[in-house]
């Protein structure tokens, strides 16, 4: 199993953000989202054994833990 905890220093909890400017508004939450990409997928498939845990560290009801689990997905 491989574990992956990434921290969002910046990245906001609330959902008032534009998803066109989620480079910007949302505090690089597209840095996450590639790393939630890159962690799951292979050519055909997903990996099973991947669990990830994003940390939101932003905004005013931080800190947030997202959880992704392959096994589940």
């Amino acid at each position: 199993m491989r574990y992956f905890v990434i921290t969002g220093h910046k990245a906001v909890t609330t959902g008032d953000f534009k998803l066109d400017d989620i480079a910007g508004g949302a505090g690089r939450l597209d840095i996450l989202v590639r790393c939630v990409n890159s962690a799951f997928f292979l050519s055909h498939d997903l990996r099973k054994d991947v669990e990830i845990y994003l940390v939101l560290e932003g905004g005013d009801d931080a800190p947030k833990t997202v959880i992704f689990k392959g096994a589940e997905l």
